[in-house]
């Protein structure tokens, strides 16, 4: 794939538009300014239906609170089965500052359809207000939920795997390395890394230089700046995996980037690292999407695609071993 469909870059050209028309305007609000608003404030909804495709309905949908107060969405195919489901542990995006379970409700609802299997969403505890580690001890929970729950979900705890996009993506890149740095059995079978955000360091000249469309290199330090407390985390594996002292062992990955996105560079340049430890990982960038096209399906050829290899990756990776 070397060019997006024409529809793809009409849909492109008028984000295009009002994105620049926001900068020039000055009427873009920028992370830190996002940062100051309430929490309730920076969780958003469900995606209308002409941006997201709508899943279906009849599922058993459940909510659980962890400890720290984050929240579980558990969603479960209606006919209750006889046991041994995959699970897929899903982390959503927004530079750790935004976002909730609400914004890929649609597509988790298909997940279940397409892949037979329990989808467990984290709501992890949000930035400023909680920093470093603070997201990754719930999804670390959360996993743990999943697992000790095996029975009771029907779930095959031999069989789950871990997805994110961008702030999620660098969660569940950082929970498959600290997931096999505890010796976790079983592990896990897969990771699905949506341009994930890899190095907090931001040390390749990508995403130190990149000012195009919508997410922007000074977005990337703003939002590195509200996550972590000290500089020095940075180069902490937990919150920059590139900074792994190895990638052996790790989970298989499927990483999917963006070309005009500033991490694109960070997707591919992990990929890479595992790949060279000898893990089973797979790189496919998206030519003229910006970052965030992953959930616009009903908008984008390309965003569907990009749904489909996943799942289509997902179910090969949780299918029943022989």
């Amino acid at each position: 794939m070397t060019r997006p469909p024409v529809r793809d870059r009409l849909a492109v050209g008028v984000f295009r538009y009002v994105d620049a028309r926001s900068k020039r305007r000055g009427t873009r609000v920028t992370p830190r300014e996002s940062a100051q608003k309430p929490v309730a404030e920076r969780l958003g909804g469900l995606p209308p239906p002409f941006v997201m495709r709508r899943g279906p309905r009849d599922l058993r949908v459940s909510e659980h609170l962890l400890p720290s107060g984050a929240a579980l969405r558990c969603y479960q195919p209606s006919t209750r089965g006889d046991g041994g489901r995959p699970a897929l542990l899903f982390v959503h995006g927004g530079g750790w500052i935004w976002g909730s379970t609400d914004v890929f409700d649609p597509l988790l609802r298909r997940a279940v359809a397409a892949l037979g299997a329990v989808v467990v969403s984290v709501d992890y505890r949000l930035a400023p207000q909680h920093r470093f580690p603070a997201a990754l001890e719930d999804c670390a929970a959360a996993l743990a939920w999943v697992r000790d729950q095996a029975d009771a979900l029907k779930v095959d705890a031999t069989r789950v795997a871990v997805m994110g996009d961008s702030a999620g993506g660098n969660l569940a890149a950082a929970l498959a390395l600290q997931d096999r740095d505890a010796g976790a059995a079983p592990p896990l079978v897969a990771q699905v890394l949506v341009y994930p955000m890899t190095d907090l360091a931001l040390s390749d000249s990508w995403v130190r230089d990149y000012q195009g469309l919508g997410l922007t290199s000074e977005d990337c330090r703003q939002l590195v700046e509200l996550y972590l407390t000290e500089d020095a985390e940075r180069y902490d594996p937990l919150a920059s995996p590139q900074h792994a002292d190895t990638f052996a062992h790790l989970p298989p990955a499927l990483v999917l980037t963006a070309a005009l996105d500033p991490l694109r560079e960070q997707g591919r340049n992990y990929a890479s690292a595992l790949a060279d430890a000898g893990v089973s990982s797979r790189w496919v960038d998206f030519p003229g999407m910006p970052h965030g096209f992953f959930g616009a399906d009903r908008l984008l050829t390309s965003a569907h695609r990009a749904q489909r290899l996943t799942l289509d990756v997902l179910a090969a990776r949780l299918a029943a071993p022989r």
